[in-house]
């Protein structure tokens, strides 16, 4: 019987190689018939530079498609015939910011063709800076071309950022900080420098980031204010910063748990003393919240879907010499009922019974509902089904809750998909000098052309080929084996579908899986005579039809 099955070509990388193509950019053109890159420099009916002024952004421009961040003005445009130069630029208005570093975020130069698109970009890009809360272009005609000015109100900028710190002499890895690298940790945070625009906004967020800062280092009352730089007319910004008392946990403790212990619980939290009492340990609200939802998380992943978690904070009486009295943050656990399987069924599975992959899940009717069994049981029937060749099969789990409490339906739904076999086989090494020869890779691979794909074949060659010394396999980065649908229809009208490893930036220098197609035949489709026969059994000494050059199996 013949099983109608789909074919794949079967990628097995130990690199992956990147091809880019070019396109000159705008400034290269120079065909005299190609005309200017961007069209006309004038609007129709523009009038002719003599002695008239006017604003070129009075009248829409023509509506056209600009990318206004990846569309830079050509740099060398010759004058073609037509076009109306560029004399001067004038900058008007800046007092602060010298021309040369205004003239380095504009393309509009003495000498280019004048376009008035290109004037509204350099608008933009003006505005962008942050440099000028005002800014209006102009233009004076000459008898040579255009002058055009930009009018500019520069943005008033700051002339020093300045923290006071009202210390509270605790913290033990303070006495091996300096001042000058504690004042350097705030200037990062707020990320405000002497030049920066004075904006009460962003001096607002530095307040907000530095305060936030503070409470994660356990300084939990710190508070910091704005004594200057909050009002449109202040050229400086000022920090009033009242650190307060330093808090390190002392102890974390749990109440109501009765599936888990403390340590284990403890494992899953940040909020917890630090090594020593001494390095981390500190006292963080958000931390702890952020720990709640952990603890939550945790007791619904074993069946607990009514889990509640709170919490207290008390202070031990003995303190520690570094900081103020310790905080002990107390966990109260509501754990709830915990859910147990009633029934698990299954729906979509046609290729394997129901009977087989009962045998083959973990949870059963009658054990606890856990999130980590669950996921398991999903992934043992992957393999099960990638085993056959249905390697894209998507099996979901969907948990059916009952009115009565404590009971619930496990449903995996299953989309089988198609069955797949090997079709071409692509050796792609990749390194700074790949000098290992295909056959090393195509030797320690149990699967051939023709072949229902196994996945459990497919991880034990993947080992094999890491367990060679060959390859590199520092980083996780070793040896792969990639493939992938390329077409839904059927083999039958189709011919043999292809998948490739994945390129990208990060690629090796190498051989690429396009170079291999003249050492490596095209499975032929299915349509001259039956698939099978083309890989029917051989001797144990008779070479598979692989390689082109005379390799052999």
């Amino acid at each position: 019987m013949r099983i109608a099955t789909r074919q794949i070509v079967f990628a097995a990388a130990a690199g992956s190689v990147l091809l880019m193509a070019g396109v000159p950019a705008w400034g290269q053109w120079s065909s005299p018939s190609m005309g200017s890159p961007y069209g006309s420099n004038l609007r129709p009916g523009a009038p002719d530079p003599r002695g008239i002024s006017r604003d070129p952004l009075t009248k829409p421009a023509e509506k056209t498609k600009v990318d206004e961040d990846d569309d830079p003005a050509p740099r060398n445009v010759p004058l073609m015939p037509g076009d109306i130069p560029v004399v001067e630029v004038r900058i008007v208005g800046n007092q602060v910011f010298k021309k040369e570093q205004i003239l380095r975020h504009i393309q509009t130069r003495a000498g280019r063709p004048y376009n008035e698109m290109q004037i509204a970009r350099d608008v933009r890009q003006l505005n962008k800076t942050g440099m000028f809360s005002y800014i209006k272009p102009s233009t004076q005609a000459t008898g040579g071309g255009y002058i055009v000015i930009f009018n500019v109100i520069e943005r008033p900028t700051l002339t020093d950022v300045i923290f006071v710190r009202k210390k509270s002499g605790g913290g033990f890895e303070n006495l091996f900080t300096s001042e000058k690298r504690q004042e350097e940790k705030l200037r990062k945070e707020a990320d405000l420098k002497p030049g920066d625009p004075a904006d009460p906004y962003r001096v607002e967020e530095a307040r907000r980031a530095i305060e936030e800062h503070y409470h994660q280092k356990g300084y939990t009352l710190a508070r910091v204010t704005i004594h200057e730089g909050d009002k449109p007319e202040d050229r400086r910004a000022v920090f009033i910063i009242n650190e307060g008392p330093k808090y390190k946990i002392a102890w974390t403790q749990f109440v109501g748990n009765t599936i888990a212990t403390d340590g284990r619980l403890r494992t899953l939290i940040e909020s917890k003393p630090g090594i020593l009492w001494t390095f981390k340990g500190e006292f963080d609200k958000k931390k702890i919240e952020a720990d709640k939802d952990a603890l939550v998380a945790y007791y619904r992943g074993l069946g607990f879907f009514h889990a509640r978690v709170g919490h207290e904070v008390s202070y031990s009486p003995v303190p520690y010499f570094w900081s103020e009295p310790s905080p002990v943050v107390t966990f109260i656990i509501d754990e709830g009922p915990r859910w147990k399987i009633r029934d698990v069924s299954f729906i979509g599975n046609s290729k394997i019974d129901t009977a087989k992959l009962n045998e083959t899940i973990k949870l059963a009717p009658g054990e606890y509902f856990k999130q980590d069994s669950m996921t398991a049981d999903i992934r043992k029937m992957r393999e099960e089904y990638g085993s056959m060749g249905y390697i894209f099969t998507e099996v979901k789990a969907e948990p059916r809750f009952h009115e009565e409490p404590g009971e619930l339906d496990l449903v995996y739904s299953i989309t089988e998909g198609d069955r797949y076999r090997v079709g071409r086989i692509l050796p792609n090494i990749g390194g700074e000098s790949p000098h290992t020869k295909v056959t090393v890779l195509l030797n320690q691979t149990s699967l051939h052309p023709g072949d229902i794909i196994d996945v459990r074949e497919v991880r034990a060659s993947e080992r094999r080929y890491q367990f060679s010394q060959v390859f590199s396999t520092e980083m996780g980065r070793g040896p792969k084996i990639v493939f992938s649908p390329d077409d839904a229809t059927n083999l039958e009208e189709e011919p043999a579908q292809m998948a490739r490893p994945p390129q990208g930036p990060g690629g090796f220098r190498g051989q690429s899986p396009d170079d291999m197609g003249d050492r490596l035949p095209i499975v032929p489709s299915l349509r001259p005579e039956p698939f099978e026969s083309w890989f029917a059994p051989r001797g144990p000494r008779e070479s598979w039809p692989l390689l082109q050059d005379g390799g052999t199996r």
